[in-house]
């Protein structure tokens, strides 16, 4: 894991349910015992894509779901994960503004 591409995304597994995020930050810092720890800033994303059942493109949509793909944007708010929430490095690929109609850019899993 690295704040680095391509080892940047990561997927963990919070309330039962597998999320992404990208990795900002990597911090070794003190803890209340005086043992060093480490913990992970990372941005989340959001899975935005497919929720519009009306969108002209839903066959597209269900090919993608199909191939087991995510299509995510990201979320503004960061928070820390400890290196043990990890699950695995994720594959992305970003996509440029307005793909997909995703006017902020987005992320590909």
């Amino acid at each position: 894991v690295s704040p680095l591409a391509p080892n940047n995304c990561i997927s963990f597994v919070r309330a039962g349910c597998r999320r992404y995020a990208m990795v900002k930050q990597i911090y070794l810092y003190e803890g209340p015992l005086g043992e060093p720890e480490w913990g992970v800033l990372v941005s989340p994303v959001h899975d935005c894509f497919g929720k519009d059942l009306e969108s002209p493109l839903k066959t597209f949509q269900w090919m993608l779901y199909l191939l087991c793909t995510v299509v995510n944007v990201f979320q503004g708010n960061m928070f820390f994960l400890r290196p043990e929430d990890i699950t695995s490095i994720a594959a992305y690929r970003l996509f440029p503004k307005h793909m997909f109609g995703l006017v902020d850019g987005g992320i590909i899993l």
